[in-house]
This record gives structure tokens, sequence and C-alpha cells, in this order.
């Protein structure tokens, strides 16, 4: 069976499974010993652009993680470069092992989740880098306290917009299905003291501070006050248009 969207009765049921889902223990145990960490943030941020030159930046030091989903792919999309895309079968045998250290219902029509064997299976001297939503991130803390996160923003409105815009298939129920998003998430982010909050205004700049971070847990602190600011700014001006 190939990779299709949930039926009602499917999302219903997937629903009430994932309300009481948890990894097994021993999946929770290897994983706290993992060198993991997220990079996350609102649309508009540049999570994959950042990640993507991270990676060509020190190809012997970071491995991409992705997520596992089980929608169709989209144009342009392929498999093992944006997701793992699998079928309902291989993810319902995930949740019966309890092998995906965090899976969520998105939009009542897919399964979304890590699979712990992608972790698993990095290059020992590698740290895997994942792109999650702060939902998924809340959870994998939950599991490893001491998870090395990383939440980036845009530098301004204008600049958010702008880069929603050079992304011109996106249909206008989509991109306000996306800002409506990145308010939440902002919000979330300003209060979540584990995050390491990064500005994204120039890329090799970006890159330092994040790999520095990962490498060496090394945090600056003018950055995260700088970024608190401008993420403020961005939740004034997002609110301002939601008015």
């Amino acid at each position: 069976m190939g990779q299709r969207f949930l039926t009602e009765p499917e999302a219903a049921e997937y629903r009430q499974i994932l309300q009481s889902y948890h990894p097994n223990g021993q999946v929770v145990f290897d994983f706290a010993k993992s060198r993991f960490g997220t990079l996350d943030g609102p649309t508009g941020a540049g999570k994959d652009t950042l990640r993507t030159k991270l990676l060509s930046n020190y190809p012997d030091l970071y491995s991409i993680v992705l997520s596992t989903t089980s929608r169709p792919l989209r144009d342009g999309e392929t498999d093992g470069v944006q997701y793992h895309f699998r079928d309902l079968d291989y993810i319902q045998v995930g949740l019966d092992e309890r092998r995906f250290l965090q899976a969520e219902l998105i939009h009542d029509q897919q399964i979304s989740g890590l699979d712990f064997g992608d972790v698993e299976a990095l290059n020992p001297a590698h740290f895997g880098v994942a792109i999650l939503n702060v939902e998924a991130v809340k959870g994998l803390r939950k599991l490893n306290p001491d998870m090395k996160t990383v939440f980036v923003v845009p530098p301004s409105y204008e600049e958010l917009m702008r880069r929603l815009d050079a992304s011109r298939s996106m249909k206008l129920d989509e991109v306000n299905r996306r800002l409506l998003a990145a308010e939440t998430e902002l919000t979330t982010a300003l209060k979540d003291e584990a995050y390491y909050l990064v500005t994204n205004d120039d890329l090799d700049r970006c890159i330092k501070l994040i790999h520095d971070y990962y490498q060496i847990g090394q945090v600056d602190s003018v950055e995260e006050e700088r970024t608190k600011e401008v993420i403020n700014k961005l939740l004034n001006a997002l609110s301002s248009r939601s008015a």
C-alpha cells in the first residue's frame, strides 16, 4: 500500500491511539545517550537552508535526521530528502513496537513522527539534526531534558513575508495557516527557556552560532536578548495583521 491521506474514521482512531502513545523503555534509554538536537522556527526562518549549510560546512560532524510521514509526496519532493515517506502499515508497526520517539496526527490527514531507528543509525562521530515543530520538541525534551534545541527566526516581518512570497506556489489559505502557526510557535519559544534563540539575518554568522552551541554548548546571551526583541516585533506585526 502506498502513502495516502487518512479517512475520517482512521484519523479519529489514530487521535485516540496517539493520546496515550509513549516509546518503549529501551528506546528512551538509548535516545538519552544519543548526539542529537533540533532546529526549529516559524515559517520563513530558513531552517532547511541553515541545516543544509551546516552539513555543507561541516560534513564530518553532522547528519540530517528526517521525520517519517504517511502522506503522499507533493510535486518536487523526493523520499529521503524532505521526509521518509512510508505507508500506514509501516507507521502502525512502528507504533506497535513503540519505536517512534514521538508521533502526531497532522491536520487530521496524516501521521508524522521521528523513528528512533534513524537516530540510532547515525554515524557515532556525527551530531544528528532534525527540523521539528515546537510541540514535537516539547515531547522529546521529556525523554531527554539535555537535548540541544535551537529556535531560529527571520529578522523582521517584512523578511518573513518576502520569503513566503518567494515560494509563489503557496495558496492564500496555506499562507494564512502558516502565519497563524508562526504566531503560536513564536509565543511558545519566547516562554521556553530551554531554547537557544537565534536570528537568521546573516547565514554565515547564524551557522557559527548554531555550530558552537551544538558542539560545545556555547550560548551568546547578547544574541538571545536581541532575538527576543525580534520575536516581540514579529508577534506585534502578526497580531496586527490578524486583527
